[in-house]
């Protein structure tokens, strides 16, 4: 008998049947139809170890692959994050040149400001000037 082989007595099962009052012919058939059936549908330890066995293979090969496509996916993960950056930087880059080109805007349009400002306070002063002195000298 070798480790494949489930040992299944007809004769044995047979002989119980007939003396728990089965006829013959009847008890033949069961012990037929068991034997049939055992040989065919029932799994052996082997059988389960075997099926163990490439589940088993089947697992690492899984895990395998897993790992592949994870080794995969970072690297088109890390290749997305440095384009990413790239443009982030080119943005940042174009943002500063825009903010110091506004603020250059700016202080010229401060400077032409405060010059107006000055030249309008410097000519009322002047007018204020000479309307002090012709009043002084419309009062004499």
């Amino acid at each position: 008998m070798n480790a494949h082989t489930l040992v299944f007595d007809k004769l044995f099962y047979l002989d119980r049947l007939k003396s728990a009052g089965v006829s013959e012919e009847v008890a033949r058939a069961h012990a037929d139809g068991l034997d049939q059936a055992l040989r065919e549908s029932v799994a052996t330890k082997s059988d389960v170890e075997a099926v163990r066995t490439d589940l088993r293979a089947d697992v690492q090969a899984v895990k395998a692959d897993v790992q592949a496509v994870k080794a995969e996916l970072d690297a088109k993960i890390e290749g997305v994050e440095r384009r990413l950056d790239a443009k982030i930087e080119g943005v940042e880059l174009r943002l500063d040149a825009k903010i110091d080109t506004t603020a250059a805007r700016l202080e010229t349009k401060i400077a032409e400001a405060q010059i107006a400002t000055t030249r309008w306070m410097v000519g009322s002063f002047v007018a204020m000037t000479g309307l002090f002195w012709a009043l002084v000298k419309y009062a004499h």
